[in-house]
């Protein structure tokens, strides 16, 4: 199963050939309600989100979303702290995809493996 980052959801939505290519290749995509949360800031921080909001609706309706819940916040602590400790933080919204993720024994599907790849134990699959 894999879920979609921020950044290859964006990509999809902008028709990035890759990132158009692998998402409409995996029939069964998860996605977080912490992305969710971010595409819909960018559309609505855009200068015409009543341009963007309907292909970001259209677009979400092709997931199962995933809520972030208890457990997933135990994670959460336990990732970035020891991120902090190495001294490789990265922003909550990742850390709480990412928790998401491995809470689900999913691959994340994202551009930003940089970030990710500090994360015991996630997979990651690049566009």
């Amino acid at each position: 199963m894999y879920v979609v980052d921020t950044d290859v959801s964006i990509d999809y939505l902008k028709g990035v050939d890759k990132a158009v290519a692998l998402i409409d290749s995996i029939e069964e995509l998860y996605i977080t309600t912490i992305t969710a949360a971010e595409l819909f800031y960018g559309a609505y921080n855009s200068q015409n989100p009543d341009k963007l909001l309907p292909p970001l609706k259209n677009y979400l309706q092709r997931f199962r979303d995933i809520p972030f819940q208890v457990w997933d916040s135990i994670l959460f602590g336990k990732i970035k702290s020891a991120l902090k400790k190495k001294g490789t933080p990265i922003d909550d919204a990742n850390i709480m995809n990412a928790s998401i993720a491995l809470s689900y024994d999913f691959t994340i599907i994202t551009r930003n493996v940089k970030h990710f790849q500090n994360i015991s134990g996630l997979k990651i699959l690049e566009p």
